[in-house]
């Protein structure tokens, strides 16, 4: 059930962004996050995403160094966000 509602996500989002947004925006369609095995896996689970549908914007990242920013402050989260050119 959740992977086919996941595929219906991504498909609704890839079919939302035309093709000339891809390269300018900023906002993320998919988040990836895991730790150590884990995060290699999410990460090439990402790339394989991105090859399929180039117009969404998949990223992989440690899930420690989003729950440390996120255990920080708000602020820090919108600043670690931007510092990845994530927001």
């Amino acid at each position: 059930m959740i992977s086919f509602l996941m595929q219906k996500l991504i498909l609704q989002r890839h079919s939302a962004v035309s093709a000339d947004e891809v390269h300018d925006r900023l906002e993320l369609d998919v988040l990836i996050t895991g730790c150590e095995a884990s995060l290699w896996i999410g990460e090439q689970f990402a790339s394989d995403l991105q090859d399929l549908f180039p117009a969404l914007r998949v990223v992989a990242m440690s899930a420690n160094k989003i729950i440390g920013t996120i255990s920080a402050d708000d602020d820090d989260l919108l600043l670690f966000f931007q510092k990845q050119n994530l927001a």
